[in-house]
C-alpha cells in the first residue's frame, strides 16, 4: 500500500508539474507575456544617455534649462567686490524656457558646479541684480508665461585651480506643487 501511495504522489505531482509547465508557455506565447519579456530584455540591453552638450535643454516638468555660457572673473557679476584671496569667479549664463501653455510657477532650482554651491561668494561683496537668474526670471511677478524664455546668472566661487574645461553643471528642480523633482547637468565645455 505504501508503494502505490508513493506512485500517486509522483503521478500527482508529475501532473502538477506538467500543468504549471503548460500554464508557463501559455503565457509566454501570449501578448503580454512576450511583452513581459521584452521590456525584460530590453531594460538589460538599454544604453545610458550620455551627458548633454553645453546648450543643450534638458526638460523637467514644464520648464526646460539649458547653459548658454560661462566667463571666468575676478571681479563680481556687477563688476564690484573680488572673490576671497586664492579663488576666482566662474559665472554661468542660464536660460530657462516655458514649453507649455499654461502659465507656469518656476520651480526651486539648485545649482552646483562639480562640488561648489553657487552663491555671492565669501567675501560679502557680491550682491544679486536684475540679471541674475532668479531675479531675472522669476521676481517680477513669479510667473512664466507660455513659450517665454528669460536669461541670467550664477556665480560659483572656486579655487585659482579648479579646472574649468572638465566642469559640470548640475541643476536639481524642485516643484513641490506638482511633486516633481530633476537633475539635470551638463559641462562648461564641448568634450
Amino acid at each position: 500500500m505504501r508503494d502505490s501511495f508513493k506512485i500517486a504522489l509522483g503521478i500527482f505531482l508529475g501532473l502538477l508539474a506538467a500543468g504549471l509547465c503548460a500554464a508557463c508557455v501559455f503565457f509566454a506565447v501570449s501578448f503580454g507575456g512576450l511583452a513581459y519579456l521584452g521590456s525584460l530584455i530590453d531594460s538589460s540591453t538599454e544604453e545610458v544617455t550620455p551627458t548633454p552638450i553645453s546648450g543643450h535643454i534638458r526638460q523637467c516638468d514644464d520648464l526646460g534649462l539649458s547653459v548658454v555660457s560661462y566667463r571666468v572673473s575676478e571681479t563680481c557679476p556687477d563688476g564690484f567686490g573680488q572673490p576671497a584671496e586664492g579663488a576666482r569667479f566662474i559665472i554661468v549664463e542660464v536660460k530657462a524656457v516655458n514649453f507649455t501653455e499654461d502659465v507656469i510657477s518656476p520651480p526651486h532650482i539648485e545649482f552646483h558646479l562639480n562640488n561648489f554651491e553657487s552663491g555671492l561668494g565669501s567675501s560679502g561683496d557680491c550682491l544679486y541684480n536684475e540679471n541674475a537668474f532668479g531675479n531675472a526670471c522669476w521676481q517680477s511677478s513669479g510667473k512664466m508665461f507660455p513659450d517665454v524664455s528669460c536669461q541670467g546668472w550664477e556665480l560659483f566661487e572656486v579655487p585659482v585651480s579648479f579646472n574649468v574645461s572638465t566642469a559640470i553643471l548640475f541643476a536639481t528642480f524642485q516643484d513641490t506643487e506638482n511633486n516633481v523633482s530633476c537633475n539635470a547637468q551638463w559641462p562648461l565645455e564641448h568634450p
